[in-house]
């Protein structure tokens, strides 16, 4: 009891605790308690600095953990943004890409046209006695080909003549030489 008035506080039981294992262990003088007491305080001291600059740097780590959180969510934000960003811009070329072939079909079908129109011409034919070229969906898209089945010539009563498609369908070139679909009896 007389130890923990000497003391007080934490400190106090801390060093009450010591010096009674010593205490009970042999006997001293007054004189080398109070030293021990001293160095004990001393040490305590040491151990309370040190378990603050612990906490200190503990605090400071976390401040570091929450700013590396940031950064990583940040991070994180700007990858999905790009990754966003990368595939609408391959969408976009896809579409680009998809668009560059229609244009090359048409033009294709256009440069097919206009040639089978000067060689009509060169030849002195007229429409009824050509045969048109058309695609034929069996080979490569650019090679040209008389029509699947072999057309029938004009009906008593007009001037056309009627061609059958590759899926039976039957039609005549109209003026500007697009097809123009009619019943299929007009075929037979």
């Amino acid at each position: 009891n007389k130890l923990r008035k000497v003391g007080g506080g934490e400190k106090g039981v801390f060093r009450d605790a010591i010096m009674m294992s010593q205490i009970t262990s042999f006997s001293q003088s007054k004189k080398d308690l109070y030293a021990q007491l001293k160095a004990l305080d001393r040490k305590i001291e040491t151990l309370e600095k040190l378990y603050v600059s612990i906490q200190v740097e503990n605090r400071k780590l976390r401040l570091r953990n929450d700013a590396l959180d940031d950064s990583l969510l940040v991070i994180n934000k700007h990858y999905y943004q790009m990754n966003a960003t990368i595939k609408n811009q391959e969408e976009r070329y896809l579409m680009l890409v998809r668009t560059n072939s229609h244009l090359r079909i048409s033009l294709d079908s256009m440069n097919r046209e206009v040639s089978y129109r000067m060689n009509q011409e060169k030849s002195g034919k007229t429409k009824n006695e050509v045969v048109p070229p058309v695609l034929n969906s069996s080979s490569s898209r650019n090679s040209l080909s008389e029509p699947a089945i072999a057309p029938k010539r004009p009906s008593n009563n007009s001037n056309r003549t009627y061609y059958t498609g590759p899926r039976g369908g039957c039609y005549y070139l109209g003026g500007t030489g697009r097809k123009v679909y009619v019943d299929r009896s007009l075929c037979r």
